[in-house]
């Protein structure tokens, strides 16, 4: 029954994807690109890097392949849970504002259930900004996201829908975001020993505002602040932010930064972390 849903909604996803891109004309033949710039018209287009929540309406160019490489380390405040993590995600530029994620995740410090799921996104860009005539108008995109119980000890399907909202402030150096989401959680891979009693929520919903800011031509700040209802029943609504850097190596790789904190010091989560991403475009 697992597999049967497993396949039900991974299916579901790719005649989506195919359904809405079967008209959008793709080069004849094939390339890689190492370009930063995504596929929309806008000038002010490019793509949130490094392993924070944030993340921006573009995508990338049509034809890009790209590698991120990201090592996690979280801890709570007392000292009694701290967590290890790899993750490795490809993104690729399917078609002109579409692109395809696949991230596969890996816990090391305490084997939870769910280590080695695979997780599909796929986003749609819709408009870039001032579409419509309107000046004041931000670029949007929707981005959906499924977790396939591959993993340890797996269960169940979660999905995640995602708008997002991109404007400039000034142009090419600029930009804020607005992430609002939805998350369904079929699953029930959390750890016992952090429940604290609790039960595990079917819905959980929430928002992240954030911005990112060109500081040179290979440095960019990224900062956020995310409002989430968590996984579990019977907690407040919790707050966190983050604050991190971009840095290209060269036109094709790029090393991203991050600093975690939350404002809440309950059990819930992580109350501090950190995280280092290689990203690399691949040819």
């Amino acid at each position: 029954m697992k597999r049967a849903i497993m396949i039900g909604a991974a299916m579901a996803m790719l005649f989506a994807a195919q359904t809405t891109v079967a008209n959008i004309e793709t080069p004849a033949s094939f390339s890689l690109s190492m370009q930063e710039d995504t596929g929309g018209s806008s000038r002010n287009n490019w793509t949130v890097n490094g392993p924070v929540s944030m993340m921006s309406a573009d995508v990338e160019s049509v034809g890009t392949l790209e590698l991120n490489i990201t090592m996690d380390f979280g801890t709570s405040s007392d000292g009694s849970d701290d967590d290890f993590g790899t993750s490795f995600e490809l993104q690729w530029g399917v078609a002109e504002n579409h692109q395809i994620n696949v991230g596969l995740p890996f816990n090391y410090g305490d084997g939870e259930d769910g280590n080695g799921d695979i997780y599909l996104g796929w986003q749609w860009k819709l408009w870039d900004e001032g579409a419509h005539g309107c000046p004041l108008m931000p670029s949007f995109a929707i981005y959906n996201e499924i977790r396939l119980p591959w993993g340890h000890q797996s269960s169940g399907v979660d999905w995640e829908l995602r708008g997002i909202f991109t404007k400039s402030i000034i142009d090419n150096t600029w930009r804020v975001h607005a992430n609002p989401f939805l998350r369904v959680l079929g699953g029930d891979n959390i750890e016992t020993n952090n429940l604290n009693g609790k039960t595990q929520r079917n819905f959980a919903a929430g928002v992240i505002l954030g911005t990112d800011y060109q500081l040179t031509d290979s440095t960019v700040l990224n900062f956020d602040y995310i409002l989430d209802s968590g996984e579990l029943n019977g907690y407040s609504m919790q707050h966190s932010m983050e604050a991190g850097l971009t840095y290209s190596l060269a036109d094709n790789r790029k090393l991203a930064w991050v600093n975690r904190w939350t404002m809440d010091g309950d059990s819930q989560g992580d109350n501090w972390g950190m995280g280092l991403q290689y990203i690399v475009a691949l040819n």
